[in-house]
């Protein structure tokens, strides 16, 4: 029996307070490819948090994004971003926890 009540707490904190992923907030699966330029279109897979106010920065900045759906977001990396950074992605008030991105550095126009 005394093995079991540390389960029966946990269980009955979780009813209490609970303890289910929505609470949580979103979570960031992946961004297909994880390294992109300033001003490129990039689809960022999130766990299904959707909601009406919806932000993204990458390194702190805002990201414009283009589309929001139930798994995946579409956005466009900031300019004055460069080097290896993290993204965060905000559903209504709950930011998810950060998540490594690396933003190229714009090449030098070729030389005539």
């Amino acid at each position: 029996m005394t093995k079991l009540l540390p389960l029966a707490v946990a269980s009955w904190a979780c009813l209490v307070i609970g303890c289910g992923s929505d609470d949580l907030g979103p979570r960031v699966v992946r961004i297909p490819p994880q390294t992109a330029q300033a001003g490129a279109t990039v689809d960022l897979i999130h766990s299904d948090a959707f909601g009406d106010d919806l932000y993204l920065y990458v390194g702190g900045k805002l990201a414009t994004v283009e589309r929001g759906e139930a798994r995946r977001v579409r956005f466009v990396v900031p300019e004055g971003v460069v080097g290896a950074t993290w993204v965060v992605l905000s559903v209504d008030g709950r930011p998810s926890p950060t998540f490594p991105f690396y933003v190229d550095e714009i090449p030098a126009p070729a030389s005539p």
